[in-house]
């Protein structure tokens, strides 16, 4: 599955949705229901994003708008009005599996539960495993188990950007989630540096860097008792050249990935 389930694919559909999505929040409407079978895949690889049955379209009410000279005038996409008070207490709709915390909790929430959601199906596409929590793991309050996905799921050599995006996308504090023009412009250039070696954005780098660094230890110790078939490494991704300049974060992932074991899905309807 890997061979015809290249990197630069499985990336190229991520940039569709995010890219799908960050229109549909541009015209003020949240999806609320987005998840790996409202995404369509066209012949030509391309995806978008289908099912609205249960989108809803965000309104500012009147009483709501009033700016002082430190405050934008309310009007604009989702991401220029997002504020804490324009949160409310929508319905709690959606499937389970792919639900943000905050709609699960029957908190107030808006756009950014479906940058949530967006984030688990970034980990379906990583560790090619159904995000029905007996196999993508989460935590007790709902949000992504990074630790136990890095020991189960991930594969050695994942672009090292594209599990960060996950997880930022996934994070229990909704205003640390990104914005889904973000995640397009960012995924985008993650897909140029898999097919002509862009360098990845500094923010990008940086969010990458960051991610590492508190996982490394958790990556070397599970690369101890775990190896990685010949091969799963040759259809997993092509080997990185080795080079004589400061390593990236690509390659310091990659490094204390190397030798890990990606395990089959355990869902029988993968």
């Amino acid at each position: 599955m890997d061979k015809d389930f290249p990197w630069s694919t499985r990336v190229s559909y991520t940039k569709d949705i995010a890219a799908g999505m960050a229109y549909l929040h541009s015209m003020n409407v949240i999806h609320r229901d987005l998840n790996s079978h409202n995404c369509l895949v066209r012949e030509n690889q391309s995806v978008v994003v289908a099912d609205f049955g249960l989108a809803r379209l965000v309104r500012e009410e009147k009483n709501q708008i009033r700016t002082s000279s430190m405050e934008r005038p309310a009007k604009g996409t989702l991401s220029e009005l997002r504020r804490p008070d324009r949160r409310k207490r929508y319905t709690v709709v959606g499937n389970p599996y792919w639900m943000a915390p905050e709609m699960i909790h029957g908190k107030t929430y808006d756009e950014l539960v479906d940058v949530f959601s967006f984030g688990i199906m970034i980990c379906e596409i990583i560790g090619r495993v159904s995000a029905d929590p007996d196999y993508l793991p989460r935590t007790n309050d709902f949000g992504l188990n990074v630790v136990s996905f890095l020991q189960q799921y991930h594969p050695p050599l994942c672009p090292a950007a594209f599990l960060p995006l996950a997880a930022l996308c996934c994070d229990m504090d909704a205003d640390k989630r990104p914005s889904f023009s973000k995640l397009e412009e960012w995924l985008d250039n993650l897909l140029m540096h898999l097919d002509i070696g862009l360098p990845l954005l500094s923010e990008l780098e940086q969010l990458c860097r960051a991610f590492w660094k508190n996982h490394t230890h958790l990556n070397d110790s599970h690369n101890q008792s775990n190896t990685l078939s010949s091969h799963e490494l040759t259809h997993c991704s092509q080997p990185r050249e080795q080079s004589p300049e400061p390593k990236s974060c690509t390659d310091n992932a990659n490094d204390h990935m190397e030798s890990g074991h990606l395990p089959q899905s355990k869902d029988p309807t993968q």
